[in-house]
This record gives C-alpha cells, sequence and structure tokens, in this order.
C-alpha cells in the first residue's frame, strides 16, 4: 500500500469515485473481454504514461480509451445486468455520515449512471456526475476531475479519486490528486500497484475500513 491508510477522511474532503468496476461490479466475462481488448489495442511508448508531471495531449489515448469505454458502454448496457458492488452502500454511507463531498467521474454514459443510480437508490449520495463521454476526452485526460474540483471549489491536496483501472490511477496523478486503486474491478492488484498509487485496497471494504 502507499501511504498510511488510517483515517482517509480525516486528510481528505473530496472524494471522485470511479462507476464501472468501482461502484458497480464488473462479471467476469467482461473483464476478460475487457482486458483482451485492452492488450489489442495497446498504445506504444507506454513508459511516457506514467510521468506524473506529463500532461497528456487530448487524443494521446484517445483511441485505447475510446474503444474499451465504448465496450464497457455496450455490455453493461446490452449483455449483462450490473450489480453494486459489495460494501458500497456502506461507504456512501460513511462518508454522508462524515460530511464529505462526493462525486462521480468516468468513462462510462452519463444516462445509464444516472439511470442506475436512481434505481438503487444512490443519487442521494453524490453531489455530480461527470462522464468523460461528454467532454469529447477519454480518462486519463484530467479534465473531468479538473471540473470536480473546480465545482467543488475543492483544492487537489484535499481531494482523492478511487477507482479499479490503471488509467483511473494515472487520471489522478495528472489532475495532481491522490490515487486509490480498489483491486477487485477490471485490474488486479499487481497491475494498479505497476502504477504507483498512492493508495490500493483488495476492495470496497477495506477503503471503509480506513475511513
Amino acid at each position: 500500500m502507499g501511504n498510511s491508510v488510517e483515517h482517509l477522511a480525516k486528510k481528505f474532503d473530496l472524494f471522485i469515485l470511479d462507476w464501472d468496476g468501482t461502484i458497480l461490479r464488473l462479471y467476469t466475462h467482461v473483464r476478460l473481454y475487457g482486458r483482451l481488448l485492452s492488450i489489442l489495442v495497446k498504445r506504444k511508448g507506454q513508459s511516457k504514461r506514467y510521468d506524473s508531471d506529463f500532461e497528456p495531449p487530448e487524443d494521446l489515448e484517445a483511441k485505447e480509451n475510446y474503444i474499451i469505454s465504448s465496450f464497457l458502454n455496450f455490455f453493461v448496457d446490452k449483455l449483462s445486468r450490473p450489480h453494486l458492488n459489495y460494501y458500497v452502500k456502506e461507504l456512501l454511507e460513511e462518508l454522508k455520515r462524515k460530511h464529505k463531498k462526493v462525486a462521480i467521474m468516468s468513462n462510462g454514459n452519463r444516462y445509464r449512471i444516472l439511470k442506475k443510480m436512481e434505481k438503487a437508490g444512490l443519487a442521494e449520495y453524490f453531489g455530480m456526475v461527470v462522464s468523460a463521454k461528454d467532454l469529447h476526452v477519454a480518462k486519463p485526460n484530467p479534465t473531468g476531475i479538473k471540473i470536480v474540483l473546480k465545482a467543488f471549489n475543492e483544492k487537489p491536496e484535499k481531494s482523492i479519486y478511487i477507482g479499479d483501472k490503471t488509467d483511473d490511477i494515472m487520471t489522478a496523478k495528472y489532475a495532481k490528486v491522490s490515487s486509490c486503486g480498489i483491486a477487485d474491478g477490471f485490474d488486479n492488484y499487481e497491475k494498479l500497484k505497476s502504477v504507483n498509487p498512492d493508495y490500493i485496497f483488495k476492495n470496497i471494504k477495506e477503503l471503509c475500513e480506513a475511513l
């Protein structure tokens, strides 16, 4: 794990979460097909993507992330019936109890996210939903996180982005906010660890225990 994980709620005021694979649970066949697709469209010159001072141009990983996010949107929308990840409601209740600001920043379709959020009774927990698809830039472009920071008038050092993919970690790094990986989604523990997140947990339950 990166930094000490005790009392994250004391360190951060704004918690920004990814949706697919973090809030929603991805089924095994979706993860496997998505990982295969990621390999097939992998961009050359990967070493540059891990430089935290590097500001990615708009099209740096646009093709890769557009293909993968489109795949996930299609499978989640059409071919599966996703459920909330385990302990998500407990996490959101604890953040609410501690009076934290909470937002979603995802590559996913905004309409789908809002529809599922309402159906699951989660709308009250989130102050904002940002879809990178609406912005026409895919993660790891940090534009979505920067929009959330501005909307909440929050400092990067008091903010954390939580996701299940290496691109989520790099998005946080490019936005200069803290990064947190959840290793039971799209990417496994070792892959998330390879991009040096500030925090990494095996699952949402571990994250809850660190608040």
